[in-house]
Formats: structure tokens, sequence, C-alpha cells
């Protein structure tokens, strides 16, 4: 069952939730080849740019904040009472000035090992696939609606509402206290009804906990690139006041939740999600792991979001061919009487 296109969009906020709300693309998609001339571009489409080299990122370290998250998500008030909670992991690094995240759950429509960089010059984040050594250089909203091989959403009307909550918590090992945000806004999508395209909107409610700390190894100047990543799908010139009334509030993220109501429909139900750091370290690494493009890559020219809700365009998501590349190879079976080893709490 498609999850409603608002509430998934919308669910990139939390970071984890771009994996939650992937739909795997048909097996006879064609598998994307780089551009090598304008020749290997659609007729019907414009020829893709690639981004210029980050110089500032080709050599030498950084200091940055290394994470490994883990999200909860719980679909139970979307799909029914008997859909079970999912959970998922990524891992993030940060700068003041770059950022990357991994997807490091196994047997997802996006492979593990995929990328998702953001370099704020350029105003792009680059969608990397490992495997073909390719990367999409996208907008905000574009990333969301690459994911989902869908229409494009449009957010209008933006509100936010901001306040601190009382109360401290240990997360992966720093003190952190909560802030609590409301964000509302109109979204608008356009979707085949019969043979006729047909424009439906939404009011949306966002309710966010978000747990950050002032601990002096993580700069404030990483917090904010945590919150460029964590309102992905907002960041346009309407949806910048969040995102900077996001920035001054709050430092290090550390945990988050995310409450999403579609309040145009009655009986709609939120669905829930939660993402804490399960590690996190303040360490040197290579700029070049940040940079944004990564050096040695090709921009795709895939038609990455033609088409509408009935026939999606080719999305980023790999083929069963890749998929299998990510796969373990399975053991042997254990010899009869084997006890199993203690589970690990």
């Amino acid at each position: 069952m498609r999850r409603p296109r608002v509430l998934r969009a919308v669910a990139v906020l939390a970071v984890l939730c771009l994996v939650a709300g992937c739909k795997k693309p048909p097996k006879k998609d064609p598998i994307p080849k780089p551009v090598d001339t304008p020749k290997d571009q659609p007729k019907d489409e414009p020829t893709v740019t690639p981004l210029p080299e980050d110089k500032d990122y080709a050599s030498g370290n950084v200091q940055a904040a290394v994470m490994e998250v883990q999200t909860t998500l719980d679909i139970a008030g979307l799909l029914g009472k008997n859909a079970k909670p999912s959970t998922e992991t990524q891992t993030l690094t940060v700068t003041g000035d770059r950022g990357k995240m991994v997807f490091t759950t196994e047997n997802l429509p996006v492979p593990k090992g995929t990328e998702l960089r953001y370099n704020p010059t350029t105003k792009k984040y680059v969608l990397v696939n490992p495997i073909r050594k390719l990367y999409w250089a996208l907008d905000g909203g574009e990333v969301g609606n690459l994911l989902e091989g869908g229409p494009k959403a449009e957010r209008s009307g933006y509100t936010i509402e901001v306040k601190d909550a009382k109360g401290k918590v240990k997360v992966a090992g720093v003190t952190a206290h909560q802030t609590d945000a409301v964000i509302g806004f109109e979204a608008a999508v356009t979707v085949r009804d019969g043979k006729k395209m047909k424009k439906k909107t939404s009011k949306v409610k966002v309710k966010l906990s978000i747990w950050h700390t002032d601990d002096a190894k993580f700069k404030a100047a990483w917090g904010d690139m945590m919150v460029d990543f964590l309102t992905v799908p907002i960041q346009g010139p309407e949806g910048q006041k969040v995102v900077d009334k996001l920035k001054e509030s709050i430092k290090f993220p550390v945990k988050w939740s995310m409450e999403v109501l579609n309040e145009t429909k009655k009986d709609a139900k939120p669905f829930k999600m939660v993402t804490a750091a399960v590690k996190l370290e303040a360490r040197e690494v290579p700029k070049a792991d940040l940079a944004s493009p990564p050096a040695g890559l090709k921009i795709s020219g895939d038609r990455w979001g033609k088409g509408d809700h009935d026939k999606p365009g080719l999305v980023m998501t790999t083929d069963e061919e890749d998929l299998k590349k990510f796969k373990a190879t399975p053991g042997k079976p254990p010899a009869k009487g084997t006890k199993p080893e203690p589970t690990k709490k």
C-alpha cells in the first residue's frame, strides 16, 4: 500500500524517513548512463550540467561530528493497527560547511552505501550511487520527489512555533535538553484523476521534539548543518524561515521525534517516528570523504522526475541486480543440536 504522498514527503524532516518513504522501482527500469556528451540526454530534457569540482574539500583533513543514528517508524496510524514498526539506521558526518548521510540498513530500495551529500555553497544535495559511480544534483524538494518517483509537491503558507521544554537527558554520552516546534503548511500535488490531472491540497501539521546539546566538542555550525539535513524538503524561499528559526533555537541535535498529521482529512491518523544517535564523536576525517560532488563520479542524465502517479519516471533506487550486490552471502545452516548464541542486548 502506497503511503500518502504529503506525509511521506514531510517525513524527510526526520532524515531517516527518506528510506521509509521509498518505493521500489519496476524491475524493467533501465540502468541510467553517465552523461558524457549532450547526445546522451533525452530530447525532451535539458542538458545536465555537472557541478563544479569541490576544490575546497579535495585534500587534507577536517574536524567533524560523526554519528550513528537509529530510527523507529510507527506507521500503524497510516496502515492499520497490525502494521509493525520498522527500524532503520544511517550515519551522519557534518562540518560547518559540508555534510554527508550514508544509508546503512540492508535490503532497502535505496541500497546500503548510498550517500546524500550537501554543499551549501552550491545549494545542492548530491545523491550518490556508489555502484554505478553516478550522482544526482538536486535541491531539497527534489530529493524527496526523486526517492518517491512521484509528482512534485508544492508547499506554501509556512508557520512555526518554537518553545523550550524542561529537563535534560543523556543521549550517546552527551547531555541534551529539549526544544519543541510545531510546523504548519499547505501542500499541493498534481495527480492523475482518470484521464485528467487534478491538483489536491492538504493542510499539514508537523510536531517536532528535538533534543540538542551545547557540549563544546560539537560546534554550533555543525548543528546548523544538521538542521539542513533535518529540513531537506522545505528548503525554499518560503520554507527558509522555518529553517532559520530552528537554527536560532537549537544547537547540535542528537535526538528528534516527529508526529505528522494531515489536518484536511478528518479521519486521518498521525504517524510517529523517533530518531536518536547511538554513537557520537568529534574527530578528524578526510575532506575528500565529504566533497560534494565526490571526485571521479559523473552526473546522471536520468529523467528522474518524469511522469505522474500512474507512470512514475526513472528513480535513483537500484534494480534487482544492484540490490543483489549488497546482500550478504548466506552461510551454512548450523548442525543439529547446536544451541543458538545468546542475543546481545
